[in-house]
């Protein structure tokens, strides 16, 4: 078991030191007794397997879940949670002798199969039959399965995509009709675009069923019954971490202040340490898919391997012949995921590099050392993190500060900070839809005596209004949303799912090795790891992106030497100033304001690295790898930031506003971004102003922004400590100086239309209008994907401007209306231009 003195022996390796420690004492069992009425044949079970009794938080739990009570064990990791839905569960299927069944939830398929052998467990001997159902399992053998079982184990994705989409089926109306319990394991992972998703489908499970109860276990988050109020509209009763009674072995968190550029020594070590195998077994947590890849691929050479050993044609977790270090995040394939959990479990590796895929709790042994590459996304992901060392023996937690942010605040001060609540946002018009237009399906089928649309009650009025309009239609659907009405054709379940919203998913293939799947992303993930020429990690092992099949949803790779890629991205901001504005804050000459974007993403090329040496590829003619620019474009909201001093250097300010944003408030950096904007129009009435935006990088928005204005000032001295760390003093004097200024601003305003504060600019019927012979983007708004094209010039029609745009085809007429038409920020030029008398002047 490794100790305090040897990491602090790694940690000066690094020419780094442990900063400050904490330990937090061992804790002693608090027992009690087996409630009364629970049925016989558990408590003698019970009786059998725990003499001392169950442990306070389990005792009340289950009594309250005995007496139909909903609740939510927010109990700290391995603190026997199972035990409590289990003996709910078939307590209540022994009364009710087989005449209902139950739901148990689980968010991913490998906490879902590490689950299934306590269910298994628990039902033993008893004439009570278990069920798994998820993607891994036959179309045909799942209603056999549904209609033989009393206990359904099920992944969420599966009773959205499956279950709920083929409510004609007999056996599937039946088990609805008798389904009373509903298990939400691990329910604090329904957060941002899965979250919402998952509020409506559990609201849209409930109309067509009879489940009345929900059992639901949680990591500690900030209001929890809120949370789960807004996810399935119960109110819940709260079994929390003043009631655990659960014995925890003692624990120490180290905060370790080290630049990223002394990381390497400093793992180097520990990896050696850990190989002369002395130790037990470690996770490391970074916050990056691809550091993630980069760091584990980095052991090879740590550990004195070659790099060929790591150029195997089968997978890679088929070769485990020495102990290893291998990394594991979301989007591996299913065998991957399990045999590297194996693998941890059975001893055959020396440790994990994970994302954050790894805070659930599945069980992958006794894990002694807990890393932290860097401030987690937020308190409650540092506790996630921190529970999964030493659950049975005593842990350490080794937090590396890269920034210093923790250690001005002082450990103490930073885990005593309340843990964050989730983020839903039932308010996001297309997750609305995307939800409406499955619901009027469900409602369709279902049989009349057992639909409900009660459970809607408690969802935005909004959500119920476009599902009546979707069954009786009354009104013409907005052309914002039509593109998800032709997407939903065929089946809107499987068109939208639900953990990317409405953005599409590509699975990547190898051109070599053509029977391997090498996981799967999301477009904007794929903008990020995968692009054409994108060296895409999987398992560590390199591959070479050569092509983005968007029909298909593929990504074709080959197999590629070793070296770091990262895209060259344009942001261009396209701010909704004359619709209804969230919040203003303003000066005569300065303002801050949150509203509706529009946002283009452009990967325009990418940097390659090998070694020291850096090469810049730029995608065009003549390029290997792609002819023109990957786009992705979105609707969303963000908050604006307008000063007036031409000396300001806007994207690096708004990047370290944005980074400071995220840590003030705990948000993940891949859910927002930043970016310069110029807009023909502003809160001030100017004709044309140059700014930079923070904005929330999910279709539709969650409004992860809205809490900039809140949390302003902190914020504000957040970024210029940041940017003084990282050596940026002029950008820091920047941003002090914004601070300053925004202390002089007006009150703000919260929902202001935008005629309380614009002067009409059409009296005189000036507008402006892209000029003619500029490159610009066309989003015809049936994807997400943008194409660049050239403005030959533009009419005015008694339907607006109209421009004309240089055909692909040289005998056909290309005319677009003028809202298909974006400008790119640096590029695109514009003009005046009078729709009274035809009159232009420049800009």
């Amino acid at each position: 078991m490794i100790d305090d003195s040897t990491l602090c022996l790694i940690a000066q390796n690094a020419s780094a030191e442990i900063n400050e420690q904490i330990s937090f004492a061992a804790k002693k069992a608090h027992f009690s007794a087996i409630p009364d009425d629970l049925e016989l044949e558990i408590k003698q079970r019970i009786e059998i397997l725990y003499p001392n009794g169950l442990y306070f938080h389990q005792a009340k739990a289950i009594d309250a879940g005995l007496k139909k009570r909903n609740i939510c064990i927010a109990t700290p990791t391995a603190s026997g949670k199972t035990l409590i839905f289990t003996s709910v569960a078939i307590s209540h299927l022994l009364k009710s002798k087989n005449s209902s069944v139950v739901l148990a939830l689980y968010p991913a398929k490998a906490l879902l199969r590490d689950q299934k052998q306590r269910w298994q467990d628990a039902v033993l001997g008893m004439n009570i039959k278990l069920a798994v159902i998820d993607g891994g399992i036959e179309i045909s053998e799942r209603i056999k399965l549904l209609s033989e079982s009393q206990i359904i184990l099920m992944t969420p994705d599966v009773l959205h995509a499956w279950l709920l989409s083929n409510l004609e089926h007999i056996e599937i109306q039946k088990f609805l009709t008798a389904l009373d319990i509903v298990v939400l394991d691990e329910a604090h992972i329904y957060d941002g675009i899965f979250g919402t998703n998952m509020a409506y489908l559990l609201h849209r499970l409930r109309a067509v069923s009879g489940v009345n109860q929900f059992l639901a276990s949680s990591a500690t988050i900030g209001d929890p019954i809120g949370f789960l109020k807004l996810l399935t509209g119960f109110e819940f009763d709260l079994i929390a971490g003043n009631d655990d009674g659960a014995s925890v072995p003692e624990k120490t968190v180290m905060l370790c202040r080290m630049p990223i550029r002394k990381t390497s020594k400093f793992f180097s070590a520990l990896f050696h340490e850990y190989s002369l195998g002395k130790h037990g077994r470690f996770l490391i947590f970074a916050d990056s898919r691809k550091r993630v890849e980069e760091l584990a691929a980095e052991s090879y050479k740590m550990l004195g391997q070659s790099e060929e050993d790591n150029l195997l044609d089968e997978d890679i977790v088929e070769n485990i012949i020495k102990p290893k270090v291998l990394p594991y995040r979301a989007g591996y394939e299913e065998e991957d995921r399990e045999a590297i959990q194996n693998a941890l479990t059975t001893g055959g590796l020396l440790g994990v590099v994970t994302t954050s895929a790894l805070e659930l709790g599945i069980d992958i042994g006794d894990i002694e050392l807990v890393i932290m590459l860097g401030e987690p996304p937020s308190i409650k992901s540092f506790w996630q993190r921190a529970g999964r060392a030493g659950r049975r023996d005593n842990g350490h937690i080794v937090l590396i500060d890269l920034d210093g942010r923790i250690t001005s605040l002082g450990l103490q001060d930073y885990i005593e900070r309340k843990p964050e609540p989730n983020w839903l946002y039932l308010d996001n018009e297309y997750l609305q839809y995307a939800n409406a237009l499955c619901a009027a399906e469900e409602q369709q089928k279902s049989p009349k005596i057992f639909y409900s649309r009660q459970p809607f009650a408690t969802l935005p009025n909004a959500f119920v209004e476009l599902l009546d309009n979707e069954l009786f239609p009354t009104r013409p659907i907005s052309s914002d949303l039509y593109p998800l009405k032709q997407q939903a054709i065929a089946s809107p379940h499987r068109a939208f799912p639900l953990r990317s919203g409405i953005e599409k998913t590509y699975q990547v293939t190898c051109r070599q090795l053509p029977n391997m799947l090498l996981g799967t992303l999301s477009y904007s993930q794929a903008l990020r790891e995968a692009f054409p020429g994108a060296i895409y990690r999987y398992l560590t092992k390199p591959y070479r992106v050569f092509e983005l099949k968007h029909a298909k949803g593929e990504i074709i790779t080959s197999k590629s030497k070793s070296g770091r890629t990262s895209p060259i991205v344009q942001t261009s901001v396209f701010p909704q100033f004359t619709d209804h504005l969230y919040y203003i804050r303003k000066s005569t000459d300065a303002f801050v304001a949150e509203c509706r974007l529009q946002v283009s993403e452009r990967v325009i090329g990418f940097i390659e690295q090998f070694g020291q040496n850096k090469t810049e590829n730029l995608y065009g003619v003549g390029s290997n790898y792609s002819q023109k620019p990957l786009n992705r474009y979105i609707d969303t909201t963000g908050v604006c930031f307008y000063f007036a001093e031409e000396s300001l250097q806007r994207e690096k300010i708004g990047k370290y506003i944005c980074s400071a944003f995220c840590k003030v408030c705990s948000v993940q950096e891949r859910d927002v971004g930043w970016g310069a904007f110029i807009s023909q129009i502003s809160p001030l009435n100017s004709m044309s102003v140059k700014g930079f935006s923070i904005y929330d990088s999910s279709y539709g928005s969650l409004r992860l922004t809205k809490q900039i204005p809140l949390y302003l000032d902190e914020i504000l001295q957040e970024a210029e400590r940041i940017a003084n760390e990282e050596g940026a003093p002029q950008v820091a004097l920047d941003i002090n100086q914004i601070r300053l200024q925004i202390e002089e601003f007006d009150q703000p305003q919260e929902h202001v239309v935008s005629s309380d504060i614009f002067e009409s600019n059409l009296n005189d019927g000036w507008i402006s209008v892209v000029a003619p012979n500029q490159i610009a983007l066309c989003h015809d708004g049936q994807s997400h994907i943008n194409e660049e094209v050239t403005v030959l010039g533009y009419v005015y029609t008694p339907q607006g401007i109209r421009y004309k745009l240089k055909p692909k085809q040289d005998d056909v007429t290309w005319l677009v209306c003028a809202k298909m038409i974006h400008p790119i920020n640096g590029v695109t030029n514009f003009e005046k231009y009078n729709v009274n008398t035809g009159e232009t002047e420049g800009i």
